[in-house]
């Protein structure tokens, strides 16, 4: 083996290792994308909380459907039903990825795909992708989601940009499933 090949190889076990931990032997485990979506699935249904109160408006009942559609291929997800503010988001896998697209009663669509290393089950970070139909630098959106399904309660956080920048807004709400 020549010195440069073995240089080659070495440099490259370092890179490899710089990307662990420090003390671990093996990549940090990874959310399955379709087991997300199998997740995702399972929500079917509809579940009710209250929505904080925000932006002048008080806290007020909210109610969330979720629809497994499209021959199971995807979870259409109807926040606000029936309100001026009503909005939807479509769940699909994009290869092994679960990907999340935000119909915004703004009329922004913010994409967003499943975070697998900051995932696990029961818990889902969606991060921003790319922006369908508004500026991310200037125009105030949807940035990130984050969903945890734990002993039967539901929590969405969704938090947001404004100014290409994190704002301090996020909206939460908590969620159990009607009639149980």
């Amino acid at each position: 083996m020549s010195k440069k090949t073995l240089l080659w190889l070495c440099l490259g076990a370092v890179a490899v290792a710089a990307q662990l931990p420090i003390g671990a032997s093996s990549p940090p485990a990874t959310m399955d994308g379709k087991a997300a979506f199998e997740q995702m699935k399972s929500l079917a249904g509809t579940w009710e909380g209250t929505a904080p109160a925000m932006e002048g408006h008080p806290a007020a009942p909210v109610e969330v459907r979720y629809a497994v559609t499209s021959g199971g291929n995807a979870v259409a997800e109807t926040l606000f039903a029936g309100t001026p503010h009503e909005m939807l988001s479509v769940y699909t896998l994009r290869g092994d990825d679960l990907v999340l697209t935000h119909f915004c009663a703004s009329g922004h669509h913010p994409e967003m795909k499943l975070d697998r290393t900051a995932s696990k089950d029961g818990d889902l970070d969606f991060v921003f992708t790319r922006a369908l139909n508004f500026d991310p630098a200037t125009d105030e959106h949807i940035h990130g989601a984050h969903f945890t399904l734990k002993d039967g309660r539901l929590t969405h956080v969704w938090s947001s940009y404004k100014g290409g920048k994190p704002s301090p807004d996020k909206l939460m709400v908590a969620l159990t499933r009607a009639g149980g």
